[in-house]
């Protein structure tokens, strides 16, 4: 079992890097779940991968709406914000 860090400054560096893996996560979700929805004959099933990808999309662009307050560095917002462009042209595309 890990113990937390007593360090404030690796505390926040734990968080950060967990807050960055969050979102990266949830993109890598929303577009796994796209890519099985467009494989899926199931019209029942294909609705809810979608769902969950917009679920993804809605949930990271609202963590990158707190802009500063995230902690992000710009090289970081940067790529979370392609990313999130990306997902959100093929939610629209319907791909």
């Amino acid at each position: 079992m890990t113990h937390p860090p007593t360090d404030p400054q690796q505390l926040q560096a734990e968080i950060h890097a967990t807050r960055l893996h969050f979102l990266q996560t949830e993109l890598d979700v929303g577009n796994t779940m796209l890519d099985t929805a467009r494989a899926s004959h199931d019209d029942d099933v294909r609705a809810r991968r979608w769902g969950r990808a917009r679920e993804a999309h809605d949930e990271v662009a609202r963590q990158l709406a707190k802009g500063d307050a995230l902690g992000l560095s710009d090289a970081e917002r940067a790529r979370i914000g392609d990313d999130l462009a990306r997902l959100r042209e093929r939610l629209d595309d319907g791909a």
